[in-house]
């Protein structure tokens, strides 16, 4: 009996800070791996929608291909994108090409140069508009 009143418990206590720290360890890939799949669904939506304004404005807007562009870069600015203005155009008949990207909201992967570019997700959109 004289042993179990000396146990002082550094066993579980050594257990629970491996368990601890194994579980942070996994939710932040956890977190990194998540954030990194919504920016790519994102950045798919976000295109379409902005493909989706400049079509509007072309039809609503006197075929201005300036004023499109406008449109479309203003859709993604508001949602943290970005349009390569040399990706984006329109054809007559309103059908709009554009490619866009959009840099993921993670905890390290952005802090880290040799896997940035783990986090940053591109689109390349061709949608028909009507008007």
């Amino acid at each position: 009996m004289r042993m179990l009143r000396a146990d002082r418990g550094g066993i579980v206590v050594g257990w629970l800070v491996k368990l601890a720290v194994t579980m942070a360890v996994v939710g932040v890939i956890g977190y990194e791996a998540i954030a990194v799949s919504v920016a790519y669904v994102n950045v798919q939506d976000d295109g379409s929608e902005a493909a989706r304004a400049a079509g509007d404005m072309w039809f609503n807007g006197g075929k201005d291909l300036q004023k499109s562009f406008d449109a479309a870069y203003a859709y993604a600015s508001e949602h943290g994108d970005t349009i390569d203005p040399k990706s984006f155009s329109i054809s007559p008949d309103g059908d709009v090409a554009l490619k866009i990207t959009k840099t993921a909201n993670t905890l390290l992967i952005y802090r880290v140069k040799a896997i940035q570019h783990w986090g940053v997700r591109s689109a390349e959109i061709h949608l028909k508009t009507q008007p």
